[in-house]
């Protein structure tokens, strides 16, 4: 019996559990990727049952359903000048957004925010939504600041454009973390109120 209930409790994360495309912009499309060639991805989207595609050359990484990770080709960053280059604040500012969305992951905030949830359940989610906000409202620490060039940490534009992205990312990871955990908990009380 406690076999199956642990079962019924994986069932949402085990139907959810999809490819994300991420491509070279910094932009992620949730779907199920069917091949990969040289040329072009075949996938198809999320909620969706046509077949798409994309120049491979436009993607830069697939992260499967299942955790592993396939890095297309290396692409640098499109301007990986040192923080004294000729770009423009407002184009520093750009570039640190797109390099976070490429290259920040908040390690940890998904399973905190899930555990966290996870474990309050039976009081109404009210722990769950505070380890939320505390996983999620963190500023991304200095250490988990993934750049493709280490000058950049010391242009104050890159790193806004960096810091606001990166912030984003910490806080949409929390919070998916808490809709998962929201949902498992919510079937295990629907199982255990059933018997």
């Amino acid at each position: 019996m406690r076999a199956l209930a642990l079962l019924l409790l994986c069932l949402p994360l085990i139907g959810k559990a999809q490819d994300v495309i991420v491509t070279n912009d910094g932009a992620e499309l949730t779907a199920r990727v069917l091949t990969i060639t040289p040329a072009h991805i075949s996938y198809i989207p999320t909620a969706a049952t046509d077949t798409m595609s994309l120049a491979s050359a436009t993607v830069f990484m697939i992260r499967y359903a299942n955790g592993a990770k396939e890095v297309l080709a290396p692409v640098a960053s499109p301007d990986p000048k040192p923080a004294s280059s000729s770009l423009s604040a407002q184009a520093m500012e750009t570039q640190g957004r797109i390099d976070a969305g490429r290259y920040y992951h908040a390690q940890g905030t998904f399973w905190g925010s899930y555990a966290t949830t996870l474990i309050s359940t039976p009081v109404l989610f009210v722990g769950g939504v505070a380890g939320t906000l505390a996983c999620g409202m963190v500023a991304p620490k200095e250490k988990n600041l993934q750049v493709p060039n280490a000058a950049l940490l010391s242009n104050p534009d890159y790193m806004r454009g960096y810091r606001s992205r990166a912030a984003k990312k910490k806080f949409g990871t929390a919070v998916m973390g808490f809709g998962m955990a929201l949902a498992t908990g919510l079937s295990a009380l629907a199982i255990f109120n059933s018997n």
